[in-house]
C-alpha cells in the first residue's frame, strides 16, 4: 500500500501541535489517529491478556512515536526517551491543558459569548462549542442536555430563527446529539440551497446572452 493510500484510508493529515494551538482539539484528533492505526491501547499502559510481549512493545513503540510525529520541536522537548506513549500523553496535558484552561469564568464567557457568523463554518463552529464543553468538564463544571441545547440554538446568526423554532416547536427537550445533527443538515441544505441559485443564475445570464446575439 503507497504512503498516500495510506493517508487517504486514515483521513486527513493532523497538523502537529504547536503550543499556540487548542490542545484539547488536537488531543481529540490524535486519539482518533491512533484508533485509526490500532495503537489507543498503548493509552492503558497495560498490556492485554492475549497479546504476546513483544506485539505489546512494539504497540507501545508506534504510539509514541506517532504521537511524537505530530508534536513541533519546542513541544516535543517535554517527552523524553524514556516515557512511555501513556506518560508522554499525561505530560503533554499537565504541560498545557493548564494553559488553556485558567478558570472557571474565562471558560463560561468563552462558551455564552460563542457565536456562529453568518455564512459561517458549522462543523468548525460545532468544534469549537464541544471544546468549550471539554474544558469546562476537565474543571469539573457541567450543564445539563437541555441547557446545552440552549446554549447551542442561541450560538448562530438571525437567519437561523425559523430553523429554531421549526426545531423545538412542540418539544418539552431536545438531545444534544439531535441537534447537532440538525444543524449539519441544515447548513448542507442551505449549501445545496445555494449552488443551485447560483446555477440558475448562471443559465439564466447564459440564455440572455444568446438572445441578445
Amino acid at each position: 500500500m503507497s504512503k498516500r493510500k495510506m493517508n487517504a484510508d486514515l483521513g486527513p493529515a493532523l497538523k502537529p501541535f504547536d503550543s499556540k494551538d487548542d490542545f484539547t482539539n488536537w488531543q481529540r484528533m490524535m486519539k482518533n489517529v491512533l484508533i485509526q492505526q490500532d495503537l489507543d491501547d498503548a493509552f492503558n499502559d497495560e498490556k492485554l491478556a492475549s497479546m504476546k510481549d513483544a506485539t505489546w512493545t512494539k504497540v507501545l513503540k508506534k504510539a509514541k512515536s506517532s504521537i511524537e510525529i505530530h508534536l513541533t520541536r519546542s513541544v516535543r522537548s517535554h517527552i523524553t526517551e524514556k516515557m512511555t506513549a501513556h506518560e508522554a500523553w499525561e505530560k503533554l496535558e499537565n504541560v498545557y491543558m493548564g494553559k488553556i484552561v485558567p478558570n472557571k469564568l474565562f471558560l463560561k464567557d468563552e462558551l455564552f459569548g460563542l457565536r456562529l457568523k453568518e455564512r459561517g463554518d458549522i462543523e468548525d463552529h460545532i468544534c469549537r462549542f464541544q471544546n468549550c464543553i471539554t474544558n469546562l468538564q476537565k474543571v469539573e463544571e457541567t450543564y445539563k442536555d437541555d441547557d446545552m441545547v440552549i446554549i447551542l440554538l442561541r450560538s448562530p446568526p438571525s437567519s437561523f430563527k425559523h430553523f429554531r423554532t421549526t426545531l423545538m416547536f412542540g418539544k418539552e427537550s431536545l438531545k444534544l446529539e439531535d441537534v447537532i445533527k440538525a444543524l449539519q443538515s441544515y447548513a448542507k441544505l442551505d449549501d445545496i440551497t445555494e449552488s443551485s441559485q447560483g446555477l440558475y443564475a448562471k443559465g439564466k445570464e447564459r440564455g440572455s446572452e444568446k438572445t441578445k446575439e
